[in-house]
């Protein structure tokens, strides 16, 4: 649902709050995804850019707008498997750009930056918090060892066309490694046996904990998989072909 010019200048008149953030400008891509992030990690907020920190309304050109909205789509995109609500708006003869994020599901939470990091709001404060501690519950007891975590890799294969590919994989492996955590990364070209690849890409899925999407090169099977997962339920961390 789209916001009118009157409900941004009630938004503004609030100041900055746990669930409202200003911008006078789209300058850094990260500071952008830990505001957003944060949001989706606590009850939501609205980002307007646009305005300064002290509620003044600078305003955007029509190119500068279209530019920031442009972005900050991409940006979402990369950040969130449900929708977000964006768009321009004229206020007082002056564009602004408004991002409203909606609280995460739980079972798509938490939501993470581009880089990993997990942000929460706190008054007009994005702070940045454990994320070993809020993944995955696993304690450290040897009459009891901890379950294997199961992250099912969706990607695309074509590393003639896109020779990358093949690190990206090992990237995820090394972050595995990193964690020290039990996980195992499944991918469905690595499984052996002879079978029915769309069934057994639902069944690999519905065995994972979590599924991790790149989505490079546009592959469909990747958009098959993730969309699969998300009907599932599953968490899903996702990855966008940088442009």
């Amino acid at each position: 649902m789209s916001i009118t010019a009157q409900h941004l200048l009630i938004l503004i008149s609030q100041g900055e709050t746990d669930r409202i953030e200003f911008k006078t400008r789209l300058l850094n891509q990260n500071d952008i995804a830990k505001v957003l992030t944060s949001f989706a990690n606590t009850e939501g907020g609205y980002l307007i850019i646009g305005v300064s920190d002290n509620g003044s309304i600078i305003g955007l050109s029509d190119e500068e707008a279209s530019i920031t909205e442009k972005s900050l789509l991409s940006v979402c995109n990369s950040l969130f498997s449900y929708g977000v609500d964006l768009g321009k708006v004229s206020v007082e003869g002056k564009y602004l750009i408004y991002v409203k994020v909606d609280q995460a599901p739980k079972h798509l939470a938490p939501i993470t930056t581009g880089t990993g990091e997990y942000y929460v709001r706190r008054n007009d404060k994005n702070i940045k918090v454990s994320l070993q501690s809020k993944t995955f519950s696993i304690k450290s007891d040897s009459s009891n060892p901890p379950k294997e975590i199961i992250g099912f890799v969706a990607m695309s294969f074509r590393d003639e066309e896109e020779p990358a590919l093949i690190d990206y994989f090992q990237a995820m492996l090394r972050a595995v490694v990193k964690t020290k955590l039990p996980i195992k990364l499944n991918r469905i070209d690595l499984q052996e046996g002879d079978y029915e690849i769309s069934q057994q890409l639902m069944t690999e899925i519905d065995k994972s904990d979590f599924v991790l999407s790149d989505f490079t090169l546009n592959p469909h099977n990747v958009y098959f998989e993730a969309g699969y997962a998300r009907g599932a339920k599953k968490r899903i961390i996702q990855q966008l072909e940088k442009v």
